[in-house]
């Protein structure tokens, strides 16, 4: 059979009691009834089968054994005390590791806005990964990430920072060649680039007689805006991308019925549902509010 571990809190309460020199002091120090603190340092001894304490009615003694074992123990009890005054001091201040996802077409905005909150937050490190796939924050360990459209997943919150509008775009040489189309009907019969991994994909338009929906086909899909951009500048199809304060160059690509709206998602911050966020994050969340306020 096992020995039983001697339990974390009575060595605690022995180191305690040796530090302020008594059972009663002790017993005020921890808010316990002193009869409580008696009783554990007796348990930590006969768990460890020595005696640590020689007691009188006026005084207390280290045996050898208990001077060796407070002095080890004293140490553990201190490193306990400084890792829940470092933890409780994130409650405070905003500091340590803060990792976030965001896709490409942010990364030129993005750039100046993870600068000014490094120079804010000294005591903050930021990573950030740009990529225009899907990132579980959960599974994948991050504290947020900025994302087209509200999140629909009820475990996360959302904050919209950028109102878009989704632009249909084609260079000057592929409307030459390949003829502008003047309704969204008409880009069924146009190479229209898909952001995504899948192709046809669907878009929708607003009209004066209601909302549309457009089946498009394309031979290039991508979940890199970035790519296809380049490919529409290339002259080789149509890409619907979003606009509004996200630093695309779209360079002399020409925007498409620019009469039909389309219905935007938004830019935003997206981060995990718990009541109490860190202060680290809590701070970044509070920064980009005012960022583009």
């Amino acid at each position: 059979m096992l020995p039983v571990e001697p339990d974390l809190n009575d060595m605690i309460v022995f180191v305690r009691v040796v530090e302020s020199g008594s059972f009663t002091a002790a017993a005020q120090l921890l808010h316990l009834p002193k009869s409580s603190v008696s009783r554990k340092v007796t348990r930590l001894e006969n768990q460890l089968g020595i005696r640590l304490l020689q007691r009188t009615t006026r005084s207390l003694t280290l045996t050898a054994a208990g001077r060796t074992y407070f002095e080890r123990a004293s140490r553990v009890v201190a490193e306990l005390d400084d890792i829940h005054a470092t933890v409780a001091g994130f409650r405070q201040t905003p500091r340590g590791p803060l990792r976030l996802t965001a896709p490409l077409s942010f990364e030129e905005t993005g750039k100046c806005l993870y600068f000014d909150f490094l120079e804010a937050y000294p005591e903050v490190s930021l990573e950030v990964s740009v990529t225009d796939r899907y990132v579980d924050l959960v599974q994948e360990g991050f504290d947020l990430a900025i994302r087209g459209g509200k999140p629909p997943d009820p475990s996360l919150t959302g904050l919209e920072i950028l109102k878009s509008h989704l632009q249909i775009l084609a260079s000057p040489a592929y409307l030459a060649k390949h003829g502008r189309p003047l309704n969204p009907s008409d880009l069924r019969n146009h190479e229209c680039f898909v952001h995504g991994l899948r192709s046809p994909s669907t878009w929708h338009f607003l009209t004066s007689r209601g909302a549309v929906e457009v089946t498009v086909k394309g031979r290039f899909a991508s979940s890199n805006m970035m790519t296809l951009i380049e490919a529409a500048k290339r002259g080789l199809g149509i890409i619907r991308v979003p606009t509004g304060g996200q630093g695309i160059d779209i360079g002399d690509l020409e925007v498409l019925l620019p009469e039909y709206t389309h219905p935007s998602r938004g830019l935003w911050l997206v981060f995990k549902s718990n009541r109490q966020v860190s202060p680290t994050v809590r701070a970044f969340i509070d920064f980009v509010e005012d960022y583009f306020a």
